[in-house]
């Protein structure tokens, strides 16, 4: 039956997230709706609080920092997740292993209203932050990049489904939040 059934569904997914949890998700609920078209809409969560709020995405996959922040929306938690610093195939400071080799590096981030990146504020308040001068909501625009490995790691950022506590999903929007459910249990 599932082959024969149409329709549209739209999420919303944090950047890591549309490199390793989405394509699997995606492939598995493809495979059992083939005609359902899925629209997927990838940045932060405070990017998509509007459209949560209209019912225009059916949830999203994203980090959270302080619950519940929003009273009308639920926040289940799906996976915990390390996130690498990075720099680019041969920058010169490929080889740091300490944050403050790091300070006078001109950094690119995701907006500083990113829940996760509160963490990293956090995490670092004791060093001389490094500077931000790109801000990006796409994980694609940062590709080709190389992991440092810190002595001093970021810290784990904890993604969760949202959704509108009002709104009861449809049985196929419904399946695909069961598959990021599933998969996100799953050894990556």
């Amino acid at each position: 039956m599932g082959s024969l059934i149409t329709g549209q569904i739209r999420l919303g997914i944090g950047g890591s997230m549309v490199c390793t949890l989405m394509p699997k998700v995606i492939d598995c609920f493809q495979q059992r709706y083939p005609r359902v078209n899925v629209h997927i809409v990838e940045g932060q969560l405070s990017s998509m609080l509007p459209a949560l709020r209209q019912g225009t995405l059916d949830f999203t996959i994203n980090t959270v920092t302080q619950l519940p922040f929003e009273r009308e929306l639920s926040f289940e938690p799906l996976a915990v997740v390390d996130y690498p610093v990075v720099v680019r195939q041969g920058h010169p400071l490929r080889h740091a292993k300490h944050l403050c080799e790091l300070s006078e590096a001109k950094w690119t981030r995701p907006p500083s209203t990113s829940s996760y990146y509160s963490l990293l504020e956090q995490l670092y308040s004791g060093h001389s932050l490094p500077q931000v001068r790109v801000t990006c909501e796409s994980l694609i625009a940062c590709a080709s990049l190389v992991t440092l490995e810190l002595v001093t790691p970021a810290p784990q950022a904890t993604f969760y489904l949202v959704q509108r506590k009002d709104h009861q999903l449809g049985p196929i929007s419904a399946y695909l939040a069961q598959l990021f459910r599933d998969f996100s249990q799953a050894p990556r």
